[in-house]
């Protein structure tokens, strides 16, 4: 409170200096602004780590979107190996469930990703069955193999057993416009794959023998995965093509054809249950906020990302490598 004189009255009158006033309320709104975004904040991160449990005889683990490793588990833009994987090692400490359904609904993606998924689906001791909804092809398909056992739509999008990369070249439309490309580099391959100049047939014939090595690991895996011994279907498996479900039924890709229902069937049958109750476990957000944010984020961040593809054979600009 300040002090001032009332002239011709001889006494003190004490008011609120405006002043005063002022500043301590700049004061309580920064510091009420600050634990608003301290407690934003906690909340955010602690929405990344909880882990939803429910109650439930059989696990059910949806497999939606492409495969990609460092994801931000807050908005699910892709499938995540480590939110996945688990996933699947919850399920299988939780006593309460007795088998496991993969829903899949996802056309493939990162090679070691995708592996890193199939390795966990297959060392899974509890029964395991995967049902492909509209698409399970690509490294989805990779991880469906692992399962004790798959079931599609008669129409849905399966197979594609092989491996992709691809760059954009730009060495033409520099050129047109008088822009050059110096090269420097220590290692003669360090720029294979570069979009400033021609793959020489050298470097094309590197990528191309790396290719067909993962695509032989991947089938490989498959076949001893899926227990395949026809010749014929394992060559036709290996051009790579997609298959609708009943197609690959034919091949041996899928055990039968159906939906849900049959998965059910399929599970009742190996753990003696009479109902299906399902239990799943997710981590979710607190805050829609949150949500939108990491989505503007993520998406901002998606072409630098296809950018880095670096690490992929060691190539300088290749992209779009998946399975």
């Amino acid at each position: 409170m300040a002090a001032t004189e009332a002239f011709g009255v001889g006494r003190k009158i004490f008011i609120a200096s405006p002043n005063r006033k002022s500043g301590s309320l700049k004061w309580w709104l920064l510091a009420a602004g600050a634990v608003f975004a301290f407690a934003l904040l906690v909340a955010m991160v602690l929405s990344v780590s909880r882990l939803e449990i429910g109650q439930g005889s059989i696990a059910l683990i949806k497999i939606s979107g492409t495969i990609a490793s460092g994801d931000d588990l807050l908005i699910g833009r892709a499938a995540s190996p480590d939110k996945i994987i688990g996933m699947v090692d919850a399920a299988e400490k939780d006593s309460a469930v007795k088998g496991i359904l993969l829903e899949i609904n996802s056309p493939g993606g990162a090679p070691v990703a995708s592996e890193e998924i199939m390795k966990a689906v297959k060392g899974a001791k509890k029964p395991t069955v995967a049902l492909i909804r509209e698409v399970g092809a690509s490294g989805a398909y990779w991880v469906a193999s692992a399962s004790d056992y798959i079931v599609s739509s008669p129409v849905s999008i399966t197979g594609s057993v092989g491996v992709t990369a691809s760059y954009l070249e730009f060495s033409g439309l520099l050129e047109k416009y008088g822009v050059g490309y110096e090269r420097l580099v220590a290692g003669e391959r360090k720029d294979i794959g570069t979009p400033f100049r021609n793959l020489t047939k050298e470097e094309k014939a590197i990528l191309q023998d790396a290719l067909a090595k993962m695509q032989g690991y991947f089938l490989e895996t498959v076949k001893e995965n899926r227990k395949l011994t026809d010749d014929d279907a394992v060559a036709k498996i290996s051009t790579a093509l997609v298959f609708l479900g009943s197609e690959a039924k034919e091949l041996g890709l899928v055990d039968e054809l159906g939906g849900k229902k049959e998965a059910e069937e399929w599970l009742k049958k190996q753990t003696n249950l009479t109902e299906i109750s399902y239990v799943t476990y997710e981590k979710k957000p607190l805050f829609g906020l949150g949500t939108l944010l990491a989505e503007q984020s993520a998406t901002a961040g998606s072409s630098f990302g296809t950018a880095i593809m670096a690490a992929v054979l060691g190539a300088g600009e290749l992209q779009n490598f998946r399975a």
